[in-house]
């Protein structure tokens, strides 16, 4: 992998990780002495030239010894050929050619794979310093063939606290991914074996692949939560998963028919004939709410709930989160901490929460 040094320099007025700092190189073996596996990762882009020279700074400069990063361009028509260009000598495979979406993008750059390891890097996202390396050692430690790692969300250029989202054990359980999405998948990697007996990805799907994906991978795999930062997930305007609007809920719907089962697949089918109408009036009580209505809508949605999403059997407060109706998901499955206000960009993100233990780096 390059250093530092080798890399072209930051554009003007770009400092912190990953412009002018390094992950420190990775020990010459795992803690156990053996060899480090090799990983590949793959990053679908498309217009996304604002983000894309950062994601991909983040994977050269994690000092993992034994990296294969491939970078997916749908054709862009902005700077993202040029840039990505620039790196070109540290990329296993690059191409800047129409396909027919981030799924097939992801799919066609598995496709080439060669890593025993997997995962994806979306390109306006960023792996935080040695993510690799405690992603990794930390499977190794746990027999593990799915690690999953902390994940901090951040507002794009805006001073906010970002939130850093650690998954438990239980949010890689097949029962709980059915009913809800408890980690961000660019704090995700797995093995070559997995993606052999759970994927492709669907490319029917737009918004929800990657939890498709994860459900179907879930009885198959060993996984294990890692307790260090992987990623940062960037929010912004053009921000997929929060732009989808009716077409993500419908993919959320389909999700759901596809794989629910038991008192969970009944419960969702009571439900879902009066999905319009709950979510209709939740905006109603929020936005017409004033002059004492609000009681009267909350009175009218109350009924209703208890009519339609609380009656036996319940529809679980995880999937009532992942649906909209509530924002109370019950016993989440994973732990939040919520940082220092900082200046909305990757390092200040990381920066908010300062150097966890246990974690191979260190923001300077």
């Amino acid at each position: 992998m390059p250093t530092l040094a080798e890399l072209p320099a930051p554009p003007p007025g770009r400092s912190g990780w990953p412009w002018t700092v390094e992950a420190p190189p990775a020990p010459a073996t795992l803690p156990d002495g053996s060899p480090w596996p090799r990983i590949t990762i793959v990053t679908p882009s498309f217009n996304q030239a604002p983000f894309l020279e950062e994601t991909i700074r983040s994977l050269l400069l994690q000092g993992y010894p034994d990296l294969e990063y491939i970078v997916m361009d749908g054709g862009s028509t902005d700077d993202s050929a040029a840039i990505i260009e620039r790196y070109a000598p540290w990329l296993a495979h690059w191409t800047s050619q129409r396909d027919r979406g981030q799924s097939n993008a992801i799919n066609l750059g598995f496709a080439r794979a060669t890593g025993g390891w997997l995962g994806w890097l979306n390109s306006d996202d960023c792996y935080a310093p040695g993510a690799l390396r405690a992603l990794v050692e930390g499977a190794t430690r746990a027999g593990a063939t799915w690690a999953g790692g902390a994940v901090i969300r951040f507002q794009d250029g805006v001073r906010a606290a970002p939130v850093r989202l650690q998954p438990r054990i239980e949010a890689f359980a097949p029962e709980m991914l059915r009913r809800v999405l408890a980690f961000d998948q660019p704090g995700c990697l797995w093995t070559r074996d997995l993606w052999a007996a759970a994927g492709p990805l669907d490319e029917g799907l737009t918004y929800t692949f990657d939890w498709d994906f994860f459900i179907r991978m879930a009885p198959l795999a060993r996984p294990a939560a890692i307790p260090a930062t992987a990623a940062c997930y960037r929010l912004h305007g053009a921000h997929k998963s929060g732009s989808g609007g009716g077409r993500r809920r419908a993919e959320l719907l389909a999700i759901y028919e596809r794989h629910l089962d038991g008192d969970d697949r009944a419960a969702f089918e009571r439900v879902r004939p009066w999905l319009g109408a709950l979510w209709w009036l939740k905006r109603m009580r929020h936005s017409r709410g004033r002059f004492g209505l609000y009681h009267g809508w909350r009175g009218l949605s109350s009924a209703l709930e208890r009519a339609v999403v609380r009656r036996s059997p319940a529809l679980h407060p995880a999937a009532a989160f992942m649906l909209e109706l509530s924002n109370d998901p019950g016993a989440a499955p994973y732990d939040t901490q919520r940082g220092a206000v900082c200046d909305g960009t990757v390092s200040g993100a990381l920066a908010a929460f300062g150097p966890a233990e246990g974690e191979p780096w260190t923001s300077r």
